[in-house]
Parts: structure tokens; sequence; C-alpha cells
């Protein structure tokens, strides 16, 4: 490792990079866990709220429902395909502590097919042409109370950086082509240092793989996934975009709030960073690590939603919890030019 950011740029995230430069929109895919239970993932309704990974286990269970979901989204037009390892760090500290009955290391090999399973689900929707997003995270909840899904006490803390998120960027890092993601996207992140110092992120950086960075986060404040006021924190998140630029980070999103938080933040947030921006909403209701789609409104006004942040300067639009391709192909119809060489 050690590299300078982007130094490990992909043709595929090239081509990210260049629509990104002309002012075209990048459009993500959508909800993976939430269409891993529409794809059959747990099997069965009542094993849902035991699913404290959001199905990142199902790279090792069930690739084929995993591959399908993939295929979905690319069949439905997404640019970038995230892999399904945003709870990856989960099933570290499950093994780590055995509750999750494989080896220790076993975290690892996932990391890397998560990766496959992705391009191979691209190309069973006759795509070559997307990247591939490796989803993680720096924090989350302590291991006890992962597995709560509701009514968590505290805050998150900082995941293990020489037991787990070191290796995991040297896992990256090293990969060979078929392994190797075209981005790592750092998603969900909470908590901005008082300092706007960030080890975390710089360990992957040196990866030389191009790096974005997700809060759930509207202006001024931190949310949770129904939009409530969790903390504010003023311009915190404001200076700290205008710090990721300066290291190198490749793009700054929000993601996993109600669609009506993100108005009004791609204009906030440009007054900090000239970084391309992105938003990726939930759409539907949370449970108990499962989803519900009952109250969703029509696609259409998914769009609406999307065509306002699209006005402020925002060029990554996907989804995140319960979008489903629906809403994606629907981005697609919308916002999607041909394809650069």
């Amino acid at each position: 490792m050690g590299m300078p950011p982007n130094a490990a740029m992909t043709e595929a995230y090239g081509r990210i990079h260049r629509r990104l430069q002309t002012g075209e929109v990048v459009i993500l895919d959508g909800g993976i866990g939430s269409e891993l239970q529409e794809a059959g993932y747990p099997e069965h309704k009542a094993d849902r709220p035991k699913n404290f990974t959001w199905g990142s286990l199902a790279i090792h269970e069930a690739p084929d429902k995993l591959i399908e979901v993939h295929r979905r989204y690319a069949e439905a037009g997404a640019d970038v395909l995230e892999t399904h390892t945003f709870a990856l760090n989960r099933v570290w500290a499950a093994l780590q502590d055995g509750r999750i009955p494989l080896p220790k290391d076993a975290w690892q090999r996932m990391a890397l097919d998560s990766v496959a399973l992705v391009r191979e689900g691209a190309k069973r929707a006759g795509r070559d042409d997307i990247a591939v997003a490796f989803a993680c995270r720096t924090m989350d909840w302590p291991p006890e109370q992962q597995e709560r899904a509701r009514d968590y006490t505290g805050t998150y803390v900082p995941l293990d950086m020489e037991r787990y998120l070191r290796p995991l960027a040297e896992v990256l890092a090293t990969a060979d082509d078929d392994h190797k993601p075209d981005l790592i996207l750092m998603e969900i992140q909470k908590e901005i240092p008082e300092d706007l110092e960030f080890p975390d992120y710089h360990v992957f950086l040196e990866t030389g793989i191009p790096l974005w960075v997700s809060y759930r986060r509207t202006i001024g404040k931190i949310v949770g996934v129904e939009g409530e006021t969790i903390l504010e924190d003023g311009d915190r998140f404001g200076q700290a975009a205008r710090r990721f630029e300066e290291m190198g980070v490749s793009a700054v999103l929000v993601n996993c709030l109600p669609p009506p938080l993100i108005d009004g933040v791609g204009s906030w947030l440009r007054q900090y960073t000239d970084l391309p921006l992105g938003a990726y909403p939930n759409w539907g209701t949370y449970l108990d690590y499962e989803w519900d789609w009952s109250s969703c409104p029509p696609t259409s006004v998914f769009v609406e939603h999307a065509r306002r942040w699209v006005a402020e300067g925002i060029q990554i639009i996907g989804g995140c919890c319960g979008t489903r391709p629906e809403q994606i192909r629907a981005l697609v119809e919308v916002f999607k030019m041909p394809a650069m060489a």
C-alpha cells in the first residue's frame, strides 16, 4: 500500500470520473439488503429480525441470490453497483467471538468474493461497463449492540484499526483484477471529529483505489433512518467535505435518510467543496432488519426529488435501503446520457 490517492484508478472508474468531470449524472444501484429480502434471503420471514449483518452473510450462504440482486440493478441501467459488504464488519466481529461458526479469517474471502459476485450479476445482465464499489464503513455500534436492531444506547464507535480496517484495506489493495473493486464507498458514516483528522480514511486512500465518503446527514446535523435528529453540529460536515477534498477523496455523498431531507444539501455542501456530490436515500419503512414498502409513494415522486437534487448540482444519484430496480430504472430513463468511450 502507500500509494497516492487514485493511483490505482481502473478503466471502469475512469469512465465514471470523466462523466463527473463533464457534468453528467452517474446512477448508483439501489438497496441490496432490502432487495435480497425480495429475492428470498433470509428464506423465512421469522429470521429477518435476526439478520444483523443485513444480508452480508449471503456472500457465503446464498451467493446465487446475491448475484440475482446485482443482475436486477445492472439490468435497470445503474452505472455503479455496490458490493453487499456494508455490514462486513459485523461478520468480522461475529467470527472473532464465535457467533458465526466459520474460520476467523473467512471475512477476507467474503470481501473478495463480493466483488466477483457483482461482476457476475452484471455479466448476466449483459453489462461489461459497470464500476464496482466496495461498500464498507469505519464506525458502527459496539458488537454487543449490533443484534438489537432498535433501541440502541450510546453512539457509534470506531472499528478496530489494526485487526479489521487496515487488513481490509490490504485485502482490497492486493486483490487480483477480478476481485479488486473500482472504488471504495464508505457508507452511513456519522460522527465527524472536531479536529477533522481522518486516519481511517487515509488507510483506504493509500490503497490508490478511489474513495467516496457518504454520511447519513442533512444540513447541519446527523439524522436517523427515519430522519429524526440525532445531533446538531453546525457546519462540521461542510468543513469535513473541504478537508476530504484536500486529502484526495473523490466524492462526498449522503445516504440512507428520507428523500425530503436531501433537499438543499447539494447547494449547502457546494459552499465548501468542488468535489462531485451524491445522494441515495432510503424508500419505505425500516422495521427490524426488514423493509416494508406499503407506505411508498409512486416512483414518480422519487424521481421528482432526484430532479431537485440534480438542479442543485448533485451528480451521483441512486438509492439505499428500500430502493428497488424500478426506481433505479426511472432515474436512468431521466438522467443517463450515452456512456463515454
